[in-house]
């Protein structure tokens, strides 16, 4: 029988990069964190920045479907297919995601697996996006540093787990977290991307053109400026 804990829930089912999300069940199973609760928790809370940095932004239709298709491919021609994952959320956070979704023309499980690679944060992925990997004590991005008081500690980790994150992104790149761009090798994760990121387009055939016009006449003033080689013997 459902409790009104239960009868307050709704299930959502999002397809996810399964050796990511493995990893990340063992560590909150090491955390002892429950898995739907913290989600529901960190979902809600990032919609709003989600919302921020996507304002006057939409994805296009292309993008959305370039971005499905990445994502599908996430980890190579060897990986598997992605794992169907079943997540508990509150009616109101999964409305939340729902509205955003549509607003912008997000690809959602796009958007999931994202928060999940955020999470995580290993050493190697923040230094491919450029940022710091350890919470500097000189640090000068406005943010506070954190409680001696241990519970007060996870508490105010739970409350925004990406805080300092956000913050080091804004420093360092001058964007909101939900639009700094991975390594092409994880475009499956964006939020958004320009037209001209993406294959097929007018957009990125006439990026493609401009940037081959440079090209040629980089390499022209390259050549005219060559010093002719004179013969040895001469």
């Amino acid at each position: 029988m459902a409790t009104g804990q239960d009868r307050g829930l709704t299930k959502l089912t999002g397809k996810m990069y399964e050796p990511m999300f493995r990893d990340f069940d063992r560590q909150l199973i090491g955390l002892l964190l429950r898995r739907d609760a913290f989600l529901d928790k960190v979902i809600a809370q990032e919609i709003p920045h989600l919302r921020a940095d996507l304002k006057g932004k939409r994805l296009s239709d292309a993008a959305n479907r370039y971005i499905s298709q990445s994502l599908k491919r996430l980890g190579g021609d060897k990986a598997g297919v992605l794992l169907q994952v079943s997540i508990a959320l509150r009616h109101q956070t999964a409305d939340e995601l729902r509205s955003v979704v549509e607003e912008h023309n997000l690809v959602r499980d796009a958007f999931l697996n994202r928060l999940i690679v955020l999470l995580r944060s290993s050493d190697m992925f923040l230094k491919a996006l450029d940022l710091p990997t350890r919470i500097e004590w000189n640090r000068r991005d406005g943010t506070e540093d954190m409680p001696m008081s241990p519970l007060r500690a996870i508490e105010e980790t739970l409350w925004d787990p990406f805080h300092y994150l956000r913050a080091a992104c804004q420093t360092r790149h001058g964007c909101g977290l939900h639009l700094l761009q991975f390594p092409q090798q994880l475009v499956a994760l964006s939020c958004y991307i320009d037209d001209e990121q993406v294959p097929g387009t007018q957009a990125y055939r006439e990026r493609d053109e401009e940037n081959r016009l440079l090209l040629l006449e980089g390499l022209a003033d390259f050549e005219a400026n060559l010093t002719p080689i004179k013969n040895q013997g001469a």
